[in-house]
């Protein structure tokens, strides 16, 4: 969770959180990234990806996603 998300970044991330929990999801180490204000952020700060992979990982995740036609 970025730092001070806003009311809608909060249900967001309630809804998928209930979801992971429900499919077995258990929480062992929580991260804190101060001054977070995106995923990006957080990928180069605690985990040090350049921005190259970030890309990279963008990229592929959205050629391995499986087609939905709700969003044509």
């Amino acid at each position: 969770m970025k730092m001070n998300p806003n009311p809608q970044e909060v249900d967001l991330f309630d809804r998928i959180f209930l979801n992971m929990i429900t499919l077995g999801y258990q929480e062992e180490k929580r991260i804190i990234c101060e001054g977070a204000n995106s995923t990006d952020d957080i990928a180069m700060n605690v985990f040090e990806w350049t921005e190259d992979e970030i890309e990279r990982s963008k990229i592929q995740s959205l050629r391995n996603q499986p087609h939905d036609s709700r969003f044509d």
